[in-house]
């Protein structure tokens, strides 16, 4: 017998999606700022800048070929595609840049038309890490937000739910912003968004988050350990670790791994070795080639970085990590890591002085560890508990023991510093900066 095929399968949606970004509610308010001013001939108030642009267009991987390639200008975006099966879809991600010296925020946001009423369309219009897009959320001077935009012919739904005609859409999204008055508002850690939090720590609103650090507020976070969506997370607990840049973060081939708003872990989420071990000779075997070729240090920016939940991991920037070497390598190694274990002298400060790590000298104390007043004679705060039995135990740092080749500094379940065999499966709590 024939089997006649289901008459969506040769249905089209043509979609033309426009994008419009319309800067108004600008006219007025800035004559107090436009005039040029010299201070004793040291300093000058510069013109105010309103710059706000679209950049960094990019297809989603999956999308269908455009009919029309995306012309992208400063405010808008104009492309046409075609999808003909359910189950296709067209989706990209594009930058809204503030590069003017104004802070800006979301005035206006709209969709037309609305596919919430047209059941055969799944449209998605949020924040890369999935966050929804509303009016008021800032755009800070000199920095950007990520949006996606998804467009996608459903599969799966009953029959009768889909066209009998080929079906065109023209489709405008308009994004208005207009300047922000006022200042930055003041962001909970344990409670607000990871937008609101990074808006009120880079427009200068640290108050709350400082009481926040210094008070050791946590927040819990889900991880993927296993890779299995269909499995119950592991529930871990980050903190604020540091907040402050001081002037030796400029300093050429300094450690940026304690500048900028950093968190880490108060758990130790896992057990893992650094490297194997034969003759200490090879990169990755021992401590030989460091952190650089670790082990530890590819699990950490792949199977924990993957297990972290996208609205978070969107937002960890890369850092700049220097790290010491073992006695088979003679300077200090530099990576550029999303996740990153700790070093001694981020947690003790100056009182670490072992001349065992030679990458001391281009780090800094941890905020938080240096408020609680962590040193080599109290250090209690340092204590860690793994996740699955709540008892203390031994975790890792990333520097190796520079007169060994098989051994890496690491904290012991007291909470002191010490060494451990890079065989070994010992505690991994990492670190990394989301600003």
């Amino acid at each position: 017998m024939k089997i006649k095929r289901i008459r969506y399968s040769r249905k089209r949606i043509f979609l033309c999606l426009f994008l419009f970004l319309v800067l108004l509610g600008l006219g007025i308010g800035f004559a107090y700022v436009t005039t040029k001013l010299s201070i004793e001939g040291v300093a000058t108030v510069k013109d105010a800048k309103w710059n706000i642009h679209f950049a960094n267009f990019s297809a989603m991987t999956g999308s269908v070929s455009p009919t029309t390639e995306p012309s992208v200008g400063t405010d808008t975006i104009t492309f046409s595609a075609k999808v003909n099966e359910p189950g296709e879809f067209y989706g990209f991600t594009v930058d809204v840049v503030n590069e003017g010296t104004i802070n800006a925020e979301l005035a206006d946001f709209s969709v037309t038309p609305d596919f919430s009423t047209i059941e055969y369309i799944d449209s998605t219009i949020t924040y890369n890490n999935g966050d929804s897009i509303q009016t008021g959320d800032l755009l800070l001077a000199n920095k950007s937000k990520k949006i996606k935009v998804l467009l996608k012919y459903k599969d799966g739904i009953d029959e009768s739910l889909y066209p009998t005609e080929d079906q065109s859409y023209s489709v405008t999204l308009t994004i208005r912003y207009q300047q922000f008055i006022g200042d930055v508002p003041e962001a909970n850690f344990a409670t607000d968004s990871w937008n609101k939090i990074i808006d009120a720590y880079e427009g200068g609103s640290i108050t709350q988050l400082t009481a926040d650090m210094n008070a050791g507020t946590t927040r819990e976070v889900e991880l993927d350990l296993d890779n299995d969506p269909s499995t119950e997370p592991t529930i871990a607990h980050l903190r604020i670790a540091n907040l402050s840049t001081p002037s030796e973060c400029s300093t050429t081939g300094f450690s940026q791994t304690a500048c900028g708003f950093v968190l880490e872990f108060t758990d130790i989420i896992t057990t893992h070795r650094m490297n194997p071990y034969t003759d200490g000779t090879t990169n990755g075997d021992g401590n030989k080639g460091g952190w650089e070729y670790s082990e530890l240090r590819t699990y950490l920016n792949t199977d924990i970085y993957n297990a972290l939940p996208s609205k978070l991991s969107s937002k960890i920037i890369n850092t700049s990590v220097v790290s010491g070497h073992g006695s088979n390598d003679s300077s200090n190694f530099t990576t550029t890591d999303k996740l990153y274990l700790l070093d001694v002298k981020e947690i003790y400060g100056d009182s670490f002085t072992s001349s065992d790590n030679v990458a001391k000298d281009v780090e800094r104390q941890l905020d938080y560890y240096s408020n609680k007043g962590v040193n080599s004679s109290n250090y209690s705060d340092v204590v860690k508990n793994k996740i699955e039995d709540g008892n203390p135990f031994f975790w890792w740092l990333r520097s190796p023991i520079s007169s060994e080749d098989a051994f890496f500094f690491g904290i012991m379940y007291n909470g002191y510093w010490g060494s451990l065999r890079s065989t070994e499966n010992f505690g991994v709590s990492p670190a990394f900066r989301i600003s």
